[in-house]
Formats: structure tokens, sequence, C-alpha cells
């Protein structure tokens, strides 16, 4: 019997899944007309190893011994009609939980506050979207009846955050900047979380401003000659246009440069934040907007 209920188990953690992935993939079509690349088949063996199912309303046939084998055998079963009505509660608490984030990001204004609302909404949603993906296969008419406008919402965030980015230029200017290289560094992480780059602060919605120290001292070698010493740091500030108000900050320090040459060990100076950059800012970036990384895993950026 416990062989039957986990073999029935399996079957609807996959049929769960590969609802689950199809769904993804269409958030993602919808969002960028393109995907990951992750197929489907892919997608669903990796939600199969997260979604945990518990079964409700399982029954169980006679067991009966067959005397050719000398084996038990046992049939394990769920009444559709009995499933749903044990689901509904839980589905119920799911959708306030998913709710309780949600409402909150819908009436935010400032537009990364409201990025951030919604990303973490998405993330909520996932064991309502399990929840319901594991409802459908007993009662889909009943699902949508009762909760087909929750699942539309929890399946459109992906495409608000999109449109939130669209409208949400950024200018980007560094003071102290060696050819650029740090403000370079900067856009490359913008836009490859999805964000637009203003040309011009009078058509960014949220202007970025960031200014490099270079913590310049000599030293004398003991010979008369002198050892410029660099210890660079960097201070960025993202706020809102319209309020004028700060919603990011982020400070990170580079590696301490020494040369003979003024003029290199501030070129020295300047790749060593621009790294930093790319690493360091990218991930507490992406972690205040609330992803795990520009390149995040799938199954979080879907709640999972």
């Amino acid at each position: 019997m416990a062989q039957a209920a986990n073999t029935l188990a399996g079957f609807i953690k996959t049929e769960v899944a590969s609802e689950l992935s199809r769904q993804m993939i269409s958030e993602e079509k919808t969002v960028n007309g393109k995907t990951t690349g992750t197929t489907e088949t892919v997608l669903k063996n990796q939600i199969t190893s997260k979604v945990n199912v518990d079964l409700v309303a399982l029954e169980y046939a006679d067991p009966y011994y067959n005397k050719s084998d000398k084996s038990w055998y046992a049939c394990a079963y769920i009444e559709k009609a009995k499933a749903y009505e044990a689901l509904k509660p839980e589905l119920e608490n799911e959708k306030s939980a998913f709710y309780g984030i949600y409402d909150k990001a819908i009436a935010e204004k400032e537009p990364f506050a409201k990025i951030r609302l919604l990303n973490s909404s998405r993330k909520q949603s996932g064991q309502f979207k399990t929840k319901l993906a594991y409802a459908e296969l007993f009662a889909p008419d009943l699902v949508a009846a009762d909760f087909g406008a929750d699942k539309k919402a929890a399946s459109e965030i992906s495409a608000q955050i999109s449109e939130i980015i669209i409208k949400t230029p950024i200018y980007v200017t560094v003071k102290n900047d060696t050819d650029d290289a740090v403000k370079s560094a900067l856009v490359s992480v913008l836009t490859s979380n999805g964000y637009t780059v203003s040309d011009a602060l009078e058509k960014s919605a949220c202007p970025l401003s960031a200014s490099i120290n270079y913590n310049e001292s000599t030293q004398d070698d003991g010979t008369g000659n002198t050892i410029y010493i660099n210890t660079p740091s960097l201070s960025v500030n993202l706020s809102d246009a319209g309020s004028k108000k700060a919603v990011y900050s982020f400070t990170v320090q580079g590696k301490s440069a020494r040369s003979y040459n003024r003029a290199t060990v501030k070129n020295i100076a300047s790749k060593s934040i621009s790294a930093a950059v790319k690493d360091e800012f990218a991930k507490d970036f992406s972690n205040f907007m609330g992803i795990e990384s520009a390149s995040a895993d799938i199954l979080s950026l879907f709640g999972l």
C-alpha cells in the first residue's frame, strides 16, 4: 500500500511539474518574446525535484495476494471531488499569503520599491501556483471559477516588472572616472538586469550618481623616487527623479595599486573598481531588486 501511494505521488509530482514548466515558459515569452533556452523537459525534471505533494483524499482498493508470484498488490487512488474539497482551504491560505505582498506592490508608487515587492510576491506565488496545478488535476473547472483571476494575477507579475523597468530609464554619471571605464561597467550591470540607460538626465526616471575616490598617497622608495599608491573606493547612489529621495546606495573598495607612474596607478585602480562593479555591485543590486543575480536560476525567478 505504501508503494502504491508513492507511485501515485510520483505521477502527480510529474504532472504538476509539467504544468508549471509550461506556465514558466509561457510567462517568459510574454515578457521578452523568448526563453532562457531551458527546455520544458529540463524544467520539468528540475521542478519535480523541488515540488512537494501531500496526497489528499487518498483511498485504497482492497489489497490482494497473488499466489503465483507470491506477491501482494494494492491500488491507491484519489476521488476527484473529495480532493478538491480537501485542497480548497490550502488554496485559500496560499492565495491570502500571495495577496498579502501583491496588494502592497500594486499600491506602491516608487518604481524600485514596486519592483522589489513584485519580485517578493512572485516568489510568494510559487506555492500557490503549485497548489493550483495540483488542484487542476482533479477539478479544472472549479479551480478556474474559484481562482482563475488570482492565477492570472500571479502569472502576469513578470510582465508587470518588465513594463515598469522599461518605463524607468536610468541616467548614469561617474565622477573621477578614467576613460569612462567604471561608467561602462555600471551600465553593463544595469542593462544585464533589463534596465534602459538614458543618454540625458531629463529623459531619466532615476539618476544614478557615482564617485570614485582614489585615496592617493605617495611613498619614497629610498632612492629619491616617488611611488604612487592608490586605494580606490566607489560610492553609488540611485534616487527617484520625482521625489528626489535616495532609493539605493552602494559602496565598494578596490584593490590597492602601486606604481612609479601616476597615470598608470590610476588606470590600474580604475580597472580594479570596474571589476568590483561587475562582481560585487552586480550581486548587491540584484539582491536589492529581489532576485539572486542577473542570471538567477529560472526556478527562483518564478517563485520556486
